[in-house]
């Protein structure tokens, strides 16, 4: 942390505004273990079974299995989209996933004690790792249809 400071200090001293912001954001995110948010976005679906003897249900189930593996709650809110929330001790994270039957994507809408910062589209390290763990989640049960 002093490390940061001094780096900070030295910039207010010898460098320019731009330099001391960079610097300043780089060490909140490092302070705080905040990451870019991960998003997923027009993933290929791969399945065993031909896609064109799928339905657009058969995927949305798939992904929501895959979601109650971990812990996500879904509610659909119109064919091809669901809106996603997971409860970690005093932690909440929302999701929105589109879908059709050859891609899906995963966006950040919401969180709770996860200190998103929406000026620089951050966000604490657990969130991307949830969303990660989603994602493979999401591949394996589409891969065994």
């Amino acid at each position: 942390m002093k490390k940061y400071l001094y780096t900070i200090f030295l910039l207010l001293i010898f460098g320019g505004c731009a330099e001391v912001e960079k610097a300043y954001e780089d060490t909140k995110a490092t302070v705080l273990n905040l990451e870019p948010i991960y998003n997923v976005i027009n993933k290929p679906i791969v399945t065993l079974t031909p896609i064109d003897k799928l339905t657009i249900e058969d995927i949305e189930k798939a992904i929501i299995r895959a979601g109650a593996s971990e812990n996500w709650v879904f509610k659909r809110i119109r064919k091809g989209k669901l809106e996603g929330s997971l409860y970690r001790d005093d932690r909440l994270a929302e999701i929105i996933i589109v879908f059709n039957k050859n891609r899906y994507s995963i966006f950040y809408k919401d969180s709770s004690n996860l200190r998103f910062d929406n000026e620089y589209k951050m966000i604490y390290e657990d969130y991307n790792t949830w969303i990660k763990n989603l994602q493979q989640a999401i591949n394996a049960k589409l891969g065994a249809l």
